[in-house]
């Protein structure tokens, strides 16, 4: 594994997604419960994209999710190891006042737990932070790997008043956090 070398990505890149390898095999799951994160144990795999369905889990669907906002002013990153994209990143660093917005953070199966996630991690908070933000906020997936890299990160689970309404009717069971800035 070389170096990993973050881009700026256009609108026209977000295909590249198709080449990340989704597939997870997962231990842990998180929900929330009172206020308070639960962990659970579990045997579910996460299966790749979907190349040419219309479904949750399916290229064309990740696509139609992120064109709109990057229309509207999201930036795309792109993690690659020499010509070989390892990881991707969409985030709206002023979704609110005050607020920027992770959209999106994909890391290919092999690729994980060796600095890609940090990677673009670290170029969303700067684009963030840049907008004038002072939080950003995560609508993690509730996998024990998503929710502990983003814990790591510095994110907390977001309270009552900071839960995003129409984030949270999108993905009522994410993990919703926010990192201070």
């Amino acid at each position: 594994m070389g170096t990993v070398d973050v881009r700026v990505l256009t609108a026209g890149d977000i295909g590249l997604l198709r080449e990340i390898d989704r597939r997870e095999q997962l231990e842990v799951e998180y929900t929330v419960k009172s206020g308070r994160l639960v962990s659970s144990t579990t045997a579910r795999c996460v299966l790749p994209w979907d190349p040419s369905g219309s479904g949750d889990h399916s290229v064309s669907r990740l696509i139609a999710f992120c064109s709109p906002h990057l229309d509207q002013g999201a930036q795309l990153f792109g993690a690659f190891d020499e010509d070989a994209i390892v990881g991707m990143a969409l985030v709206e660093p002023s979704l609110r006042p005050g607020l920027g917005w992770l959209a999106l953070l994909h890391v290919s199966n092999g690729r994980r737990r060796g600095g890609v996630g940090q990677a673009l991690w670290t170029e969303a908070l700067s684009v963030t932070r840049k907008s004038g933000a002072s939080a950003m906020y995560v609508s993690a997936t509730p996998t024990g790997s998503a929710v502990q890299f983003y814990l790591k990160q510095g994110c907390q689970l977001a309270g009552p008043d900071e839960v995003v309404p129409e984030l949270f009717k999108l993905e009522p069971d994410d993990v919703h956090l926010v990192c201070v800035l």
